[in-house]
């Protein structure tokens, strides 16, 4: 996650999923993987939805509240994730940890030690949550080999998503669409294979996000109770504007 990010399109689809999954009953936590902005990308830069709420077929309509909201951070030219925390984006108790992961002049000896105190911190901030959202601009990497090189920090890691799971904390864990064989369906097929041996319960499910680029969130519960309250909501989402729109489409 990159404080540029904050308010588009992708950030409006991201918040519109979470809110309607914890609504005012799950507490949520969530974790952005914080990086410094790349001056190369052009990144965050889809905003032009919010000029209507009718822009990208009706995106705003489905949830007035938040595009108001968000509407508002980035017409104020201080688009960074404090705002989302300060602007209540999110459920009022949801709980935060916005502690910069990065290894810009960071000897490589040193990056492992940088990456597990701020992971600890990471679980400390969020551990009255009982489901968690990481939010790493990548996604999910199996390479381990990678996790302390200067890309790392755009990643998240199987040992990490096994602690969340593992303290019995659902996820919900956000990937970018990459260039794999086999496209979207495959990443897809393949990440849920992944998550659902990750699983207590052995279920976990998707939803891609079909707007400028697609985006996919993997809904990782751990309990029978709280995969049954995310699933009749994840139906539900899908059945409502978001679903009817194209805008989400659920995978399980």
């Amino acid at each position: 996650m990159q404080d540029k990010y904050v308010g588009d399109i992708g950030d409006f689809g991201k918040y519109a999923l979470l809110n309607f999954l914890a609504k005012r009953d799950v507490v949520l936590g969530v974790v952005w993987y914080l990086t410094s902005a790349e001056c190369d990308s052009r990144d965050g830069g889809f905003t032009q939805y919010l000029s209507s709420p009718d822009k990208a077929n009706g995106l705003g309509k489905c949830d007035e509240e938040l595009f108001d909201g968000l509407r508002e951070i980035v017409q104020s030219r201080d688009r960074q994730v404090a705002r989302v925390r300060e602007g209540r984006i999110l459920p009022g108790r949801t709980q935060f940890y916005e502690g910069r992961l990065e290894f810009d002049g960071v000897p490589p000896r040193k990056r492992p030690e940088v990456r597990k105190t701020w992971f600890e911190r990471a679980l400390k901030q969020v551990e009255g949550a009982s489901l968690v959202f990481l939010d790493p601009d990548n996604g999910l990497s199996l390479n381990e080999k990678m996790k302390n090189r200067k890309a790392g920090p755009k990643h998240v890691y199987l040992d990490e998503v096994r602690q969340f799971l593992g303290r019995g904390q659902s996820l919900v864990v956000y990937c970018h669409q990459d260039r794999r064989k086999g496209g979207l369906e495959e990443q897809i097929r393949q990440g849920l294979e992944l998550f659902r041996k990750e699983s207590p319960i052995h279920k976990a499910w998707a939803f891609s996000f079909h707007r400028q680029s697609v985006r996919i969130y993997f809904v990782v519960p751990v309990c029978q109770s709280t995969a049954e309250l995310l699933a009749q909501r994840s139906t539900a989402f899908n059945e409502g504007c978001f679903g009817a729109g194209g805008h989400f489409r659920l995978r399980r």
